[in-house]
C-alpha cells in the first residue's frame, strides 16, 4: 500500500545535507561505492552524468530527482567537462512514536521521481539544504528554522511521490511531456490567476480540446484540477511562515476571501488552513 502521510513524520539529518559540485575532470563520484545510511533525496541542478539504479541506468542531468533508500551503494559517474552539481538531503521516516520505520520497497515510489515544476523542487531543496548548512556552521539550526524546513521538505516529498505515482501508469512521449511541463510552469508562475483553457492552449500551440486530452493523459488531471492542486500546495508552503495570517495567504494566492480559500483547502487536504498550521507546530 502507498505511504500513509497522516501516520508518518520526516526527520531531517541536518548534519548530512548540502549542495556539492563535483570536481571538473572527474569521471566517477568522489565517494564511489559509499553506502547510504538513511534516505537521501538528490536533486541535480548542473552537469551531466549517470548512475545505476535497481531499475537500470539513469541520467544525471539538471532536473533529475532521486530518492535513494537506506543501503543503496553509490555507483555514479559524470562527463568530465560537465561537472555534476546537486543538492542532497538525508532524512528518516518516523512513525507517530518517533521511531524510524523502514517502509517496504513496494510501498515506495520509483527511485527516480517525476514531476512538472523543476524550479519549485530546486528552490525548496536549496532552501532546506541552506538552513542545514548554516546549522552545521553554528553547531545546529535553531529549533524554529529546523521545524520550518522539515515541514517544507515533508510537503515537497509528499507532492513528489503523488506526482510520480500519477505518472507511473501514464507513459507519454517526450515531446508531449515537454508541452505539458511548459503549461505547468506557466500555471505555477501565475498561480494566483485562473488561466483559461484557450489561453493555455494558445501558449502551447494546441486546440483547447487537444491540450486538455494531452494534459489529462500525462498528469491524470485536467488543467483546472492541476491548478487547484498546485495552488493548495503553494498554500501549504506559505502557511509555514508565521508572519502570514491565513487571510494574507488567501490574498496572496488570489482567493476572493478567506472563506473561499478555507473551503477549497479543506476539500483538498481534509482539514482547514488553521488546523493544518496548528498541526505543523506540534
Amino acid at each position: 500500500m502507498p505511504l500513509d502521510w497522516d501516520t508518518l513524520q520526516v526527520r531531517l539529518s541536518w548534519a548530512n545535507c548540502g549542495l556539492i559540485r563535483w570536481p571538473r575532470g572527474l569521471t566517477q563520484d568522489p565517494h564511489p561505492n559509499a553506502e547510504t545510511p538513511d534516505n537521501d533525496l538528490v536533486y541535480v541542478w548542473a552537469g551531466r552524468g549517470g548512475l545505476n539504479l535497481r531499475s537500470g541506468a539513469a541520467e544525471l542531468v539538471p532536473g533529475t530527482c532521486l530518492w535513494f533508500r537506506p543501503g543503496w551503494q553509490n555507483r555514479s559517474w559524470q562527463t568530465p567537462d560537465q561537472p555534476v552539481g546537486l543538492t542532497y538531503i538525508h532524512f528518516d521516516l518516523l512513525n507517530k512514536r518517533g521511531r524510524v520505520i523502514p517502509p517496504r520497497h513496494e510501498d515506495l515510489p520509483p527511485e527516480q521521481l517525476r514531476f512538472l515544476d523543476p524550479s519549485l523542487v530546486d528552490a525548496v531543496t536549496r532552501r532546506v539544504a541552506e538552513v542545514c548548512v548554516a546549522g552545521q556552521t553554528t553547531g545546529a539550526p535553531t529549533a524554529g528554522a529546523l521545524l520550518a524546513v522539515t515541514r517544507l521538505f515533508e510537503g515537497l516529498l509528499r507532492d513528489l511521490v503523488e506526482q510520480t505515482l500519477r505518472f507511473r501508469d501514464r507513459p507519454t512521449d517526450p515531446a508531449a511531456h515537454e508541452v505539458v511541463r511548459q503549461v505547468c510552469r506557466l500555471i505555477h508562475e501565475r498561480i494566483e490567476t485562473r488561466l483559461s483553457i484557450p489561453a493555455l492552449a494558445k501558449q502551447a500551440g494546441y486546440s483547447p480540446s487537444h491540450l486538455t486530452r494531452l494534459f489529462r493523459a500525462t498528469t491524470g488531471l485536467s488543467p483546472h484540477a492541476y491548478w487547484v492542486t498546485a495552488r493548495i500546495a503553494r498554500a501549504r508552503q506559505l502557511l509555514l511562515d508565521p508572519r502570514l495570517s491565513v487571510s494574507q495567504v488567501a490574498e496572496h494566492l488570489g482567493y476572493p476571501d478567506m472563506f473561499a480559500f478555507s473551503r477549497q483547502f479543506r476539500h483538498i487536504t481534509g482539514r482547514s488552513p488553521t488546523a493544518h498550521r496548528q498541526r505543523l507546530r506540534q
